[in-house]
């Protein structure tokens, strides 16, 4: 009789752990699943915080690189200074008399100075650079000075004898060229040649020889 008590002691204990841990589980359960949850829930706003924070980021690197770009300093350009350009010379123009007398080509800057008429002859003035040219035609006009140096002077179609005088300045004077026109009209080419005589001399040799008497 003293036995059966002894075999049922174990199975009591059992029972009384195994209800002892029911009523913990009971007890503590919402507790722990309260801080599951908490746990959870600290998680799932820190993730929410770091993806919050991360997409603040690249809104801001994208801000960053959507952003007008700095503009860099110019540099100065360095200066170059342009060539100076020449103006390109004027043709060469035909002076025809009025009367169809003659015709002269003037070179580029030069032009007709001014034209005297007397009873009974005509003198245009041409001037420009390196000196003048006179042409006369009719007679009575006085001859300008005298005669230092006699020289032949070739014309558009012709060669006459003409007179060289030296000035003071340095410059020269042509004077008595004398011929006529076909119809047996006086023409009388004076011309001046400025200093330096070495370039204008010929220079206005040159537009002596276009003088063409109709």
């Amino acid at each position: 009789m003293n036995k059966k008590p002894a075999f049922i002691a174990p199975f009591l204990a059992l029972g009384l752990v195994i209800a002892v841990l029911f009523v913990a589980i009971v007890a503590f359960a919402p507790q722990v699943k309260n801080l599951g949850l908490l746990s959870l829930k600290k998680n799932k706003q820190e993730s929410e915080a770091a993806g919050t924070k991360k997409e603040f980021k690249i809104k801001n690197d994208r801000g960053d690189s959507l952003a007008s770009p700095k503009a860099s300093p110019t540099s100065l350009a360095s200066v170059v200074p342009s060539p100076i350009s020449t103006p390109t010379p004027l043709p060469p123009t035909i002076y025809r008399q009025p009367q169809g007398k003659y015709t002269l080509t003037l070179p580029s800057g030069w032009k007709v100075l001014e034209t005297t008429a007397a009873k009974t002859y005509s003198t245009t003035k041409f001037g420009g650079q390196g000196g003048q040219v006179s042409v006369t035609f009719g007679s009575g006009k006085d001859p300008i000075g005298g005669c230092s140096e006699t020289t032949q002077v070739t014309l558009y179609d012709r060669t006459i004898s003409a007179c060289f005088i030296l000035q003071k300045d340095g410059s020269q004077i042509m004077t008595r060229g004398y011929t006529k026109d076909v119809t047996g009209i006086d023409f009388t080419v004076e011309a001046i040649f400025s200093s330096p005589l070495s370039l204008n001399r010929s220079f206005v040799l040159d537009i002596i020889k276009t003088l063409n008497i109709e």
